[in-house]
Formats: structure tokens, sequence, C-alpha cells
């Protein structure tokens, strides 16, 4: 093919950015001639072009679009024959394109980034060259759910803030479900004020238009509405609807739902995409709202547990429609010692052909953890685990669940250090001699790849720095 009338153009719309974050291209083929050429069309499957990045301090990095599948352990993806488009004369075929896909993180300093397309076995097309800058970033704050029933097949996100010389940035940051450390996006969506608790929805399917991102501010409740990846309105809720319980869920038509709890109120929200703001109180409680957590169901209806006085309650509600809702308070345990995690799960069930709704619960009994598994629907144990400690002087940071509900145990010592412990492993270190939690270490978080990758694993995720998102791999979960 001869590259005479074709122009390959490479575009950027900012040229500055923080460490981690997406830098979107826009890559064009151009044909400037006078009659019709046929070429391959630029996908991945195709994988017709290749980045080149070099910085002021001699870093050179490349890739191609295959690049990220690469790194997922996907490998590379073969193709049975190239797709081909004819472009007209004057017309361009053009793509956006993340380079964080291409090149994965970059470090910071000054860029110089150019591309080539295939014309052939050894004739490449080069682009024009772009100039960006990446800073150092500071995130201040982080958030991660992981939905077992819909983690599978989804990215696993997080939504942070960045501090910044010009402001508070929220930022969504999705990574992959083969591996955490490999990042998919992670898009600047708003400035705010100062910091927030922020939060983010839940997914009914994947692939849906509408999400969410959720921050109070002065007692108004903002919501954010993400569509098709992008900031939409910004909605402004001056209510009481009292403290977030999380996670929130978004359904496939754009209906954001969550609980919060107000003066002794639970409380179920609904905010229609179009349509106002509907709030139903759900449940009056003797007490303070302790430990809990919450899961939906894949009808999008929300389940919680929650524990007072040492006894855990079950509440279920279903959602049929804008005024008809039905609601369920079960008793599912009594524990003997103070509750020090409860965690559902709502997974799928080979043996069962169904997903079911599982908590899991832990207790301390002298120089042991011990996790217990109940199936939420019929309040029956379906399992329990003992894991001895020698040093009960550990602080239970987390416990997260394999897709077989085996429980795992991320804890603090009293100097910092984090460690981990399976239900059937040794106690190990999970971070080095030189990190403290909390010191240069923050928001340490455990995830747990897809059951269907080749690196299904427990990895831990944590800010180090102040700066840097850094991964550690705790346990293999496949031989």
């Amino acid at each position: 093919m001869s590259s005479r009338n074709l122009l390959l153009l490479l575009g950027i719309d900012r040229d500055l950015f923080v460490r981690f974050e997406s830098i979107v291209v826009h890559v064009s083929l151009v044909n400037n001639g006078l009659k019709p050429i046929a070429v391959e069309d630029l996908t991945a499957t195709n994988n017709p072009l290749f980045f080149r990045a070099v910085n002021n301090f001699g870093g050179r990095f490349k890739g191609s679009l295959q690049s990220f599948w690469m790194r997922d352990g996907v490998g590379e993806v073969p193709v049975r024959g190239k797709s081909m488009i004819t472009l007209n004369p004057k017309e361009a075929r053009e793509i956006h394109v993340d380079l964080i896909k291409i090149f994965n993180v970059l470090p910071e300093g000054n860029y110089k980034v150019y591309a080539y397309y295939r014309l052939g076995t050894l004739s490449f097309l080069k682009s024009n060259i772009i100039s960006f800058r990446i800073v150092k970033s500071k995130p201040i704050y982080s958030i991660t759910f992981q939905d077992y029933a819909r983690n599978n097949m989804i990215p696993i996100r997080t939504s942070w803030i960045n501090e910044g010389e010009d402001g508070f940035y929220i930022f969504l940051m999705d990574c992959s479900y083969n591996l955490p450390s490999n990042i998919i996006s992670n898009r600047r969506i708003a400035k705010i004020n100062g910091l927030r608790d922020i939060t983010y929805s839940i997914p009914s399917v994947y692939g849906q238009n509408v999400e969410h991102v959720l921050w109070v501010d002065n007692d108004t409740l903002y919501v954010a509405e993400i569509i098709n990846g992008g900031l939409g309105n910004i909605r402004r809720i001056k209510r009481p609807i009292g403290y977030i319980l999380n996670p929130p869920l978004t359904t496939e038509d754009g209906e954001l739902r969550f609980l919060t709890f107000l003066e002794g109120l639970v409380k179920l929200v609904r905010i229609p995409f179009k349509g106002e703001v509907m709030v139903d109180d759900i449940l009056k409680l003797r007490g303070l709202l302790d430990k809990y957590s919450i899961v939906f169901d894949m009808d999008s209806n929300p389940y919680l547990v929650y524990n007072l006085d040492r006894k855990i309650y079950y509440l279920k509600i279903n959602i049929y429609d804008q005024a008809n809702i039905d609601r369920r308070v079960d008793l599912l345990a009594e524990a003997n010692n103070p509750v020090l995690n409860l965690h559902l799960s709502n997974a799928w069930r080979y043996d069962e052909d169904s997903y079911r709704i599982s908590l899991n619960y832990v207790v301390q009994e002298n120089n042991k953890l011990c996790s217990y598994l109940i199936d939420v629907d019929n309040g029956k144990h379906l399992s329990h685990a003992y894991t001895p400690l020698e040093d009960m002087k550990l602080k239970l940071i987390q416990v997260i669940l394999d897709y077989d509900y085996n429980p795992y145990f991320l804890l603090q010592d009293s100097l910092g250090t984090l460690w981990f412990k399976s239900y059937d492993g040794e106690l190990i270190k999970a971070t080095g001699e030189d990190e403290r939690c909390s010191g240069n270490v923050s928001y340490p978080v455990m995830l747990i790849s897809s059951k269907y990758s080749r690196k299904y694993c427990i990895y831990l995720r944590y800010v180090k720095n102040e700066s840097t998102f850094t991964y550690r791999k705790l346990k293999r979960l496949i031989d």
C-alpha cells in the first residue's frame, strides 16, 4: 500500500495530566488523495497501530492496541482475516485511544508521543508528534466496592479524589477484573470544593449508559450523572436524607437507589434519571447502626445486614414500583463476642444453579478469629472457620471472600504493619519494612480478581507516600 495519499494524524485536547489519569488521544487516518483507498481498519484485532513515547528523563515506552490484552494475560488475539475499509477522497477514519491502555501508567515527566500505522510487512506511516506533561498525583481519598454477582465480567471500580494545585478533582478508575493493576480507564469527572466522602453507584448490568457519583457538601446531596462515561448533569438535592449506606446502585433504566441512616431510621432513596426524588422510611432502629453490609440482587433490590448489641439482623426490601415496597426483618444470629466484621456476598453457585446471598461474620474468641457463613434466606449456618492468631493485638481491617465463600483477613499491628491471613494459611506480612499504615500507607483494600482469570488471586492495593497506587499479590487462588 502506498502512503503517498494517506495521512496519520494524532491529536490531544489537553496537555497536563496527573499520574494514573487517562490520556485520551484522537487518531485519524485520512485519505488526502483523489481516489478511494482500501485500508486496514483501526481495530484492536487488526492491531495496525503502534505507539511510541519518550520523556525528558530518557524514558522510552512502546505499545499497541493489544498491549492491554497482553498485560491482562489474554495474549495476542489471532486474526483470521484483516477487516478492511474504504476511505473515499478527503474521508477519514477516526478513533479515540486511551494511552493508559497502551503504555500502562507513565511516570511523571514531559512527553512526546507519536504513532505508526502498518502499511505492509516492513512499511509504516508515521504520525505527527504530540506533547503533554504528567505531574505527581496526590490521592487523598479512595473507595472501592466489589459486587461478586457482577464482578466476574465488569471492571473493578474505584472513586478517588486528587488534590492538585488548582483544586480537588473526583476520578473514576476502572481496573481489569483479571488483573487489578491493569487500568482500563481513569477518568477525571468533576471538580469539588474540598475533601468530601464521595461514593459511586455500582451498575446493575455491564455497559449500561447511566451511572452516578455522590457526595454531600453543606447539607446538600450532589448527584453527578455519568452518561456514556462522561459527566452529565449534577443534581443538587437539599433535603435531609441522612448518612449514605454504601454501596448505591444504578438500575439499567438509570434510577439511582441507596439506603441511608438518619436519626434512628433506615431510609430508601430512589432518584429516577428524569423524575423527583422518592424517600421511604423503611426501618426504625433502637440504637446506633454499628457495622453493616449491603448487596443488591439481580432485580436491583437491596439487602442489608446490621449489628446491634451483638445481634445480627437481616433486612430484605422488594421494590415493585414507585408506590409498592415490601420489607422483611429477621434475626440471623446472636454472637457471644463483639462482631468485628459483616460481609454480604451475592455469587453464582453452580451446585445450586442460582445466585445465593450469604453472610460472613467474624468475631474474636480467645486467641482465634471465628468466621461464620450463613444463608440469609433460610438462616442456616453453612460453615465456620477458626483462624488462630498468636498476636491478638492485631486489628482486623478487612475481610474478603473468594467465590467459594472462604474468608481472608487483612490485619494491622501496633506499628502500622499490615498482615494477611487466609483461612487455611500462615500469617504473612503484606507491607514492606518501611511501610506503615497510617503513615506512608493509606486506603488499603483487598481486591479479588475474576475466578475465570488465569490470574485468579487476592491482591492488596494501597496509596503509598500520598502519591502512588501500589499493588501486591497476596495469594493465588488457582493451581
